[in-house]
């Protein structure tokens, strides 16, 4: 179920504040066919290290296109997912762990139940992600470290074409 990898493709931002704690952070990219764990160590500034990765597919985004809504079984999985990750999380030292919910959980009717029940169960905070947040995080992490000042970033995701231009 779970798959780990040594180069992610999802994009990950960190907040100012997770940047200036010592120690490895875990951030949770729950999205709309993937959730994607990455341990990250950061020296305060501009350089980023990834020392661990994970990956689960459980696609929620069929669940909200056939019904508007997650599913019992697909909430459930991705707690089982959210508990492994944790574990994996806590077994890397990671002080913190930030999780992020994109299109399939925001647009789902029921998507608040699903972070209602990680926060209770879990005692994880899942944040749920605007649209136009949604495409900074995959703007900032598609392009963080580049030597560019120009460009453009195209996420293909679920219904949504987020293109961000790069301008100097």
């Amino acid at each position: 179920r779970i798959t780990v990898s040594a180069a992610g493709e999802r994009a990950i931002q960190l907040s100012e504040d997770a940047a200036e704690r010592d120690g490895p952070v875990a951030v949770v990219d729950i999205g709309s066919n993937s959730i994607r764990l990455a341990i990250i160590e950061t020296d305060g500034h501009d350089f980023l290290e990834v020392l661990e990765e994970a990956r689960a597919v459980p696609k929620l985004i069929r669940d909200v296109n056939a019904h508007g809504s997650l599913s019992d079984e697909s909430i459930e999985t991705v707690l089982d997912i959210l508990r492994d990750f944790m574990a994996i999380a806590r077994g890397s030292g990671a002080r913190d762990v930030f999780a992020v919910a994109t299109s399939a959980v925001r647009d789902a009717s029921n998507g608040s139940e699903l972070v209602t029940r990680a926060a209770a169960e879990l005692g994880l905070v899942v944040e749920i992600a605007p649209g136009t947040q949604e495409a900074e995080f995959a703007f900032t992490g598609a392009v963080h470290g580049l030597p560019t000042d120009r460009g453009i970033v195209i996420d293909i995701g679920r219904a949504m074409d987020a293109l961000k231009a790069v301008l100097a």
